[in-house]
């Protein structure tokens, strides 16, 4: 029995967020601002779909419905509910890892994170080749602090699917966070080689060059992401940035301007109004 669940496979990467250190570079770092506003986090894509699943003959209850059911309330943002019914479908199909996998996904909602990290558990021990599962149990144990769990789970990830973009993406994450910038660097190169539109790959590669000293790469790094999508506040922040550290202050200050025009009254364009200030 196989249930999909395009929404909530990979329901954890909004929680994809650095430290303030690594999410900006090293040598520019922002005062007063939450690291996830600084980071843009990628929300749940796709539309959920479920594979039909007969009822058990031992029971006239269809677990489609039920897990239906928990997947509404889950994107009502009902965690509770939502909870309560994939706990149900889990006790119908104890063996679908899908189902484990959405369990901890909404428990990881509720911040109940060692509940969340035994379901993903659960999930990849019933499919070891389940690399959304261990994506984001990777990630749940990142949110922990267990960064050794995380590198591994990552890595499982990888293994299960090499062409996993947000894998690359999170272990280079973890990488920078450590401090290992080439390997960072090879890891969000690998990301973007599998999925080109993954713009949070080009600000992180971006940074990781600039942290690594290595500034003319990161502009042209920085500058792919922003010709993909020219409102991408984190890239033309990050640019904004470099541009000044490179001595390029009328470029900079442009940079920053344009921020505050396309995001008037947003922290993005707060953190490029201090900026501007701060270069007078």
């Amino acid at each position: 029995m196989v249930f999909e669940n395009r929404s909530l496979l990979l329901g954890l990467l909004v929680m994809l967020a650095l430290p303030l250190a690594v999410t900006v570079l090293a040598f520019m770092t922002l005062a007063n601002t939450d690291p996830a506003d600084i980071v843009a986090g990628t929300p749940l894509v796709q539309t959920p779909t479920v594979t039909a699943v007969p009822a058990t003959p031992t029971s006239p209850i269809d677990p489609n419905v039920v897990y239906a059911d928990g997947l509404a309330a889950y994107e009502a943002g009902d965690f509770a509910a939502a909870e309560a019914a994939f706990r149900e479908a889990v006790a119908l199909v104890p063996d679908a890892a899908d189902l484990h996998n959405s369990l901890g996904l909404v428990l990881s909602q509720q911040e109940r994170l060692e509940e969340a990290v035994g379901a993903f558990e659960t999930a990849v021990s019933l499919n070891p080749t389940f690399a959304e599962a261990h994506y984001n149990l990777a990630v749940t144990q990142q949110k922990r602090g267990n960064l050794a769990a995380t590198e591994t789970a990552f890595q499982a990830a990888l293994a299960a699917d090499p062409s996993l973009a947000l894998a690359h993406h999170g272990l280079g994450n973890l990488y920078q966070l450590q401090g290992r910038l080439e390997e960072a660097i090879a890891a969000y190169e690998q990301a973007i080689s599998h999925d080109p539109q993954l713009l949070e790959a080009y600000t992180s590669l971006g940074t990781a060059l600039g942290n690594a000293g290595r500034l003319e790469e990161a502009v042209g790094v920085l500058e792919t992401a922003v010709s993909q999508q020219p409102d991408y506040l984190p890239a033309l922040y990050d640019l904004g940035l470099i541009y000044d550290h490179l001595g390029e202050t009328a470029v900079a200050r442009e940079t920053f301007s344009q921020i505050i025009t396309l995001a008037p009254g947003s922290d993005w364009a707060a953190q490029a109004q201090a900026q501007l200030d701060g270069s007078h």
